[in-house]
């Protein structure tokens, strides 16, 4: 994760191995809660999260309904 400021300069960076077999969709899943957790955990407090999945996207958006296997992630 990496988090930047208005003029794009980098401001934090993290990285962090998951211990659990995940799914590509659940890895991005558990990676945005990590993100938001470390957006919080530095005092972070008008942001904007990237995406690359428009899945993960729509779900997190509230457009459509989480597939099971991302719903506990996303429901926390």
């Amino acid at each position: 994760m990496v988090a930047r400021d208005h003029e794009g300069q980098v401001i934090a960076a993290m990285s962090k191995k998951l211990w659990v077999p995940l799914s590509p969709l659940e890895a991005k899943a558990k990676a945005m809660e990590e993100g938001i957790i470390f957006a919080c955990d530095i005092g972070l407090q008008e942001v904007i999260f990237e995406c690359d999945s428009e899945l993960l996207f729509q779900a997190l958006t509230g457009k459509t309904t989480p597939s099971a296997t991302t719903s506990n992630v996303i429901a926390a």
